[in-house]
């Protein structure tokens, strides 16, 4: 991969875009009066509905038949966007960890546990809609699966990460796999049916 590629990767990645999505969540946290774990939940939420952003490709159909893969675009996309999710939100989540009984892991975990999920759910999205369109039907897939994962029965919790941090870790772990394998080819062996 040569870094010659990084400059128009960057003009064609909305990473000002994300950064700026960021900006009135990194307010919120700050004006918010009583901080609490819901309030890491909100920021991971937020920087998993601003990565799906990403995913987006309208030069997906140009591109198609170049040399560079699937594989390589969406990685170059998201070694540019990610960078700027990550440094937008350390504000809120160093003001969040001084601030309430959070460890670093957990909140880290968590942060990256959603970003996997909103990720994968986008990659998935991308299988059956128009390239363009990803990051509109995976926010409220993103929402959804938030929402689920707060209101969970005890048996099922996976709030708060403390006590279930395998279980977030587990959910990464498979999410960045979904996501790998949705940027395979789609004439390869492993997407025929």
């Amino acid at each position: 991969m040569r870094l010659t590629t990084l400059p128009y990767v960057r003009r064609l990645v909305g990473w000002r875009l994300l950064v700026a999505a960021m900006a009135p969540v990194t307010v919120a946290v700050f004006v918010a009066k009583r901080l609490n774990e819901m309030h890491w939940t909100f920021l991971a939420l937020s920087a998993g509905l601003a990565i799906t952003l990403i995913i987006d490709d309208p030069a997906a159909d140009t591109l198609a038949s170049s040399p560079a893969s699937l594989w390589r675009r969406r990685s170059l996309r998201l070694g540019v966007g990610l960078p700027a999710v990550v440094v937008a939100t350390m504000p809120a989540a160093w003001y969040l960890h001084a601030h309430t009984s959070t460890r670093w892991a957990d909140g880290g975990l968590e942060w990256a546990g959603t970003v996997a999920v909103a990720l994968a759910l986008a990659t998935l999205a991308l299988r059956r809609t128009p390239d363009t369109t990803a990051s509109a039907v995976a926010a409220p897939l993103v929402l959804v699966a938030v929402a689920l994962s707060t209101t969970l029965p005890e048996r099922w919790a996976v709030h708060p990460v403390a006590g279930h941090r395998l279980v977030w870790l587990a959910a990464a772990l498979a999410a960045a796999c979904v996501v790998r394998l949705g940027a395979a080819d789609p004439a390869s062996v492993l997407w025929r049916v």
